[in-house]
């Protein structure tokens, strides 16, 4: 589309986009009826009112890319992270090899370090919360008898607080139980922090 096409689509409020001499996308849109600009590799930078739109110039709609998750499989030769036996971040090249699909289809596969450091931390809590479980009483656990109470923490993000919560008969995904209310509390106790960061990272 010419610059007056591009106009015509920016007032509807979408986006144009087209390349400059350095090869870099410059982004479109009106802003309080001016063509603002900005460049697409510098995503935190405002829009600024551009002084020389050039009607003559081919644009495109800019459709804006999805916020990255840290789930994405990387292209050819950039880095990704995965955990390792020692619950260290490692880092690594995707090359297509046999060990970067495998990780990816494992869930090992990390396109953020911080989404591979989350992810560790979270699994290693629950593992460390499991193993204090199984260790006061938690193996006695059974679902199958409801006169049975079941332990396990919560977070109040209202109160900024932990606490305990009971159950008989319900069982939460991914929750880690406890065989009483003191083991529960002894928990809270042991991990306070950890716990704490889990549920506000």
């Amino acid at each position: 589309m010419n610059g007056l096409e591009a106009i015509k689509v920016m007032m509807e409020g979408k986006l144009v986009s087209k390349f400059n001499s350095c090869m870099e996308d410059e982004i479109y849109k009106i802003i309080d009826g001016n063509v603002c600009v900005k460049f697409e590799d510098e995503p935190d930078e405002k829009y600024e009112v551009s002084e020389d739109f050039d009607f003559d110039s081919i644009y495109h709609e800019y459709i804006e890319p999805k916020p990255l998750t840290g789930w994405e499989r990387v292209p050819l030769n950039s880095i990704f992270y995965a955990i390792d036996l020692a619950n260290k971040s490692l880092k690594f090249v995707e090359y297509n090899y046999p060990m970067d699909e495998r990780c990816y289809e494992q869930l090992n596969y990390f396109s953020m370090k911080e989404k591979a450091e989350e992810i560790n931390f979270k699994q290693t809590l629950f593992r460390k919360l499991q193993r204090f479980s199984d260790e006061n009483g938690g193996t006695e656990i059974d679902w199958n008898d409801e006169d049975q109470t079941k332990f396990s923490i919560k977070y109040s993000h209202w109160s900024s607080k932990l606490s305990i919560d009971c159950y008989n008969t319900v069982q939460q995904f991914g929750q880690v139980y406890f065989a009483s209310k003191e083991v529960a509390r002894k928990a809270i106790e042991l991990f306070h922090d950890d716990l704490i960061k889990y549920f506000t990272m």
